[in-house]
């Protein structure tokens, strides 16, 4: 095996620093198709002058190389960079998600003065990449497997984990009405989701589906049923087997599929590993303990066929350790490594020196520490062990409620003043305070939220996933799709018309808002939407990007012979929305008429005292009726999607969030119908399984976000903090009490441990499993201490939300900590509660 470095060492102690001094090395080395240091101009990468590989090589910065010689000579050092360039992308880096490789590259980019572009992938973005490109030579081979049949030459489409729920259980419908797979106490949709978490854990860590016959009862759970378990097992091998060979001929890719057809069909290839072995000379992948298996064997394949490595790993990391990781597999690139280098000393200080042993300690053991009653005087004869007690109760601070509700106002508050408190004469900003939570629940998010915004504080979630559902613009837009495509009226009520209308009408208040320019506006938008011809046939990526200039933009798109004659409906005063739900709802009692193949909408003037709508909401509403009536149902959904946000959304100037959820609709439904029709779905099906899916709540916003806002209060779970890798001065642990520090199964696949390499084959029983909730606490803890420098603070309340009370492993540690009311920290109302009761 070519040489190898391995880096391990705790969170935050310089593991990705010393890996990208290693791929500076290679720079300063000549490496990259680099020509010979005696070759090169003076400051261009010398290797006898360390510093110089940091100097940028373009000619505007630094012409002295391309005076030196004359034009020939040039060129050759032209050529010379270009192959430096093309050459460096050899190097591959590997990363444990997509903002973590953002990072890396930007770093090594920056290392390089952007001469140096690598090749950033994630594990599983690397594996589709390959797959997608190497796909015509899968298809030869996918067709000589047995009982697979011909393949078509068709571009694959990769599934989204809700399309695969979806398409799995219509495909597995007979079986499992038939009942020969079937786990006590589990529903259909959760068997389902189980049987493709297995498939992919299973290629993950590089076993066939065959092996699942061996597993028998040795399961999490018994699957004592009508069946024996081992013939279970065999049926989900079966099931899942005759999944993979309908998406392979369909051309459809899941997770699963994807590292199962690189693992076993084209990493084996000779053709391909002989190209592999060309164009990666160079591998750097950091925190490695958060890497499937099957990634590890990528490596060692490059390894063995002369790449040089350099690999982290943090023995106390594995935040992925029950979703596909396999740290005991990679440790044995440990002992093949050339070089191993432990990282002890974090890169900045952080309370894990004084706080790390006590809390550990009291984890494993809570009766280690004795109730010293808050006099810690006497500390020095109980042992060193209290020296360390009494060091964490200078760096810790305990907010301790009765209720919940008590807890989240208090924590507030606390996160408030802590900003306004000035400490060590620094002031602490808002992204210097990350508030965790054992579990996310849309009360705190809500509590913490309202409270802080209040108080002119930013908040926001670490990685917020919403249903675009929720939000009243996407319901509007499937109601708008079910008045105009027939065969669609048992999707719509007159609740949702309502909501439509009231949703819809308020691209109208800024023209009802005064002024005689603004009714111009008004009649040349009803001009406007009931011209066929005038529609955009902008893209959706064009649409949101309007935003910007929405006011221009509309001004624009006005004819020129626009009328200017004034209107009485200028006359009338704005209100906050055009149609208010009142009368939206008598509008729907009154004009909609429901109808199961083409329900549509009536004239205001059905309505008997239709003069109660006043002239503002019936000019509003025909408008609304008009555009609907002027649509063909021949149009295509997603122009149809298209138009209506430039129509009604895109004038509004709507929020980053609302843009954001705009676009994963319009997204989706790009996606959803490439699946139709691959699949020969009907128009028809698919838009309503479109419909139907959305309301499902399954689809979520994820905007786009590749750096942390610089003014706000962080709030993320165990999992999203420890994905994230980063730090603050200041941590908030909410729950403290919850019992889902220790057992949450947020971040664990069905049989995970069962598909690492270190499994030794027997039963999996319950006494196991709390042993591996005990070490992923572990880990978990020395985590997060390792990520904060200034303040702990814990935050108990003896009632969760349920009204029961809290008794989790880490409730002890409220004793530990200094109580808020003698901290620096405690508000006005809090110091002065403490002095009444003195």
């Amino acid at each position: 095996m070519a040489s190898s470095i391995w880096i391990q060492g705790h969170s935050r102690s310089g593991k990705t620093n010393r890996a990208c001094q290693e791929f500076a090395r290679w720079i300063r080395a000549g490496n990259f198709g680099l020509p010979e240091a005696n070759d090169l101009p003076v400051g261009i990468n010398n290797p006898d002058q360390p510093d110089d590989f940091e100097r940028s090589i373009d000619p505007a910065i630094d012409p002295a190389p391309y005076e030196q010689g004359n034009r020939s000579s040039r060129s050759r050092l032209n050529n010379r960079i270009n192959d430096r360039q093309l050459a460096s992308q050899s190097v591959l880096t590997l990363s444990v998600n997509a903002k973590q490789r953002q990072k890396l590259n930007d770093r090594l980019t920056q290392i390089g003065n952007g001469q140096y572009p690598v090749t950033a992938e994630t594990p599983l973005s690397f594996f589709r990449r390959e797959v997608e490109l190497y796909w015509p030579l899968l298809i030869n081979l996918l067709g000589k497997v047995k009982n697979v049949g011909k393949i078509k030459a068709q571009f694959p489409i990769v599934l989204r984990v809700e399309n695969e729920q979806e398409l799995a259980s219509e495909f597995w419908e007979e079986v499992l009405d038939q009942g020969t797979i079937a786990m006590p106490g589990v529903g259909r949709e959760r068997l389902v989701r189980r049987m493709l978490d297995l498939f992919l854990l299973a290629a993950n860590s590089g076993k066939s589906l065959d092996s699942f016959a061996g597993l028998g009862d040795r399961g999490i759970e018994s699957l004592e049923g009508d069946q024996p378990p081992a013939m279970v097992w065999q049926e989900i091998s079966k099931a899942l087997t005759a999944w993979r060979h309908h998406c392979w001929q369909n051309g459809l890719l899941t997770y699963g599929i994807i590292t199962d057809l690189y693992r076993y069909h084209l990493l084996p290839h000779a053709e391909y590993r002989a190209r592999l072995a060309q164009r990666f000379r160079y591998v750097i992948a950091d925190d490695v303990d958060e890497f499937p298996a099957i990634a590890c064997d990528l490596c060692k394949f490059l390894l063995d066929h002369g790449a040089k490595g350099v690999f982290t790993f943090n023995p106390n990391g594995s935040a992925r350790l029950g979703l596909g990781a396999d740290p005991a597999y990679w440790l044995e690139l440990e002992q093949e490594a050339e070089t191993i280098e432990t990282l002890e000393h974090s890169q900045s200080s952080s309370i894990a020196e004084v706080a790390l042993a006590p809390i550990l300690d009291l984890v494993i053991d809570p009766n280690v520490y004795p109730d010293m009653g808050g006099d810690f005087s006497n500390y020095s004869n109980l042992g060193t062990d209290f020296r360390d007690f009494r060091n964490l109760n200078d760096c810790t601070i305990a907010i301790e409620t009765t209720s919940r509700a008590a807890l989240l106002r208090q924590c507030a508050d606390i996160v408030a003043e802590a900003i306004n408190t000035a400490i060590e004469t620094e002031r602490v900003k808002p992204n210097e305070i990350a508030i965790i939570a054992p579990g996310l629940d849309n009360i705190a998010e809500y509590a913490l939220r309202e409270i802080l915004s209040k108080k002119n504080i930013p908040f926001m979630p670490l990685n917020p996933q919403k249903p675009i559902v929720n939000n009243p613009q996407v319901r509007s837009l499937l109601t708008l799709l079910t008045l105009v495509y027939p065969n669609l009226g048992r999707l719509v009520n007159r609740d949702q018309v309502a909501e439509m209308l009231v949703v819809l009408s308020q691209v109208f208040n800024r023209s009802f808002g005064g002024g005689v320019n603004n009714n111009t506006e008004l009649d040349n938008f009803g001009q406007e939407n009931l011209a066929q011809d005038q529609f955009s046939q902008n893209s959706p990526a064009v649409a949101l990007a309007a935003i910007g200039s929405t006011g221009q933009a509309d001004r624009q798109t006005q004819p020129e012979s626009a009328p200017t004659a004034r209107s009485p409906i200028t006359r009338l005063q704005s209100t906050q929305t055009t149609i208010d739900p009142v009368r939206a709802g008598i509008l729907a009692d009154h004009c909609f008429v429901p109808h199961p193949d083409q329900p549509r909408l009536l004239e205001s003037k059905n309505y008997s005292q239709w003069n109660r709508l006043g002239n503002q909401v019936s000019y509003a509403y025909e408008q609304i009726r008009a555009w609907i009536e002027a649509q063909s149902s021949q149009l295509t959904p997603l122009l149809l999607l298209d138009r209506a946000i430039q129509k009604f959304f895109i004038p509004t100037n709507p929020s980053y969030d609302q843009l954001s959820t705009l676009q994963e609709l319009i997204e989706t439904a790009q996606y959803y119908w490439q699946i139709g029709y691959r699949l020969n779905w009907p128009e028809a099906e698919i838009i309503t399984r479109f419909i139907n899916l959305i309301r499902q709540g399954t689809i979520t916003s994820n905007p786009y976000t590749p750096n942390m806002p610089d003014d706000s209060v962080i709030f993320a779970s165990i999992y999203q903090y420890r994905m994230a890798r980063g730090s603050h001065k200041i941590q908030f642990w909410l729950d403290l009490g919850s019992s889902l520090w220790q057992t949450s199964r947020a971040a664990f696949m069905y049989g995970a441990p069962l598909f690492r390499h270190d499994w030794d084959g027997q039963p999996w029983t319950i006494q196991r499993e709390q042993e591996i909730d005990q070490r992923r606490l572990h880990d978990a803890l020395q985590d997060l201490l390792h990520r904060t420098t200034d303040r702990l603070v814990f935050c108990y309340s003896e009632l969760g939300t349920n009204g029961q009370l809290q008794v989790g492993s880490l409730s002890g540690l409220i004793d530990l900590a200094t109580p808020i009311d003698q901290s620096v920290y405690a508000p006005p109302e809090l110091e002065t509660n403490a002095q009444n009761d003195q």
